[in-house]
């Protein structure tokens, strides 16, 4: 059994998913991520939230789904969004460090993230990346040890099964 650590820029996703029609229901999403009948247990899932000042109620209640899904939420107003990347970066890294999971799967596309791919990498961590296929960065594509590619999960009316497609990557 492998243990699984999610960590889900849903900002970044969310909008992705906005704008390519697509709908992503986040916790049919985790499960798949953590499928206990694939050998993938989840130890925890972390997901990074945006608030947008000008609708709070909206993020409100986008923040309690992903919560009732089973998501950590942690929100911020955002203002830069460099500063949400370095939080989220250090807490990939102390959570990987306390609970040595066996896969980490970043659900982000974003190039910023290649440097925290490849020291886990070097730690033995297997680092999945999660995300659409026209927002995927080829060199964080190329850095981790797989992909998942939500394409196929978010256009899926059901929630998505084992069967979705997982690629596999050839790393350096």
């Amino acid at each position: 059994m492998n243990n699984v650590a999610v960590f889900l820029d849903y900002g970044s996703i969310a909008a992705q998913a906005e704008s390519n029609h697509a709908g992503l229901n986040f916790g049919s999403f985790l499960s798949y991520l953590a499928d206990i009948d694939e050998g993938r247990n989840l130890k925890v899932a972390f997901a990074y939230a945006p608030i947008d000042s000008r609708n709070p109620r909206q993020s409100s209640d986008e923040i309690s789904k992903l919560w009732a899904a089973g998501y950590i939420v942690r929100e911020k107003a955002l203002v830069n969004n460099s500063d949400f990347k370095v939080e989220m970066t250090l807490d990939i890294m102390k959570t990987c460090a306390d609970i040595k999971p066996d896969i980490m799967v970043l659900v982000t596309g974003d190039a910023d993230f290649v440097p925290v791919v490849a020291e886990l990498r070097q730690k033995g961590i297997r680092v999945e990346v999660a995300a659409f296929q026209s927002a995927m960065s080829d060199m964080l594509s190329k850095q981790s040890s797989g992909t998942i590619l939500i394409d196929a999960l978010a256009k899926t009316p059901e929630p998505p099964t084992a069967s979705a497609q997982r690629l596999s990557v050839t790393s350096f």
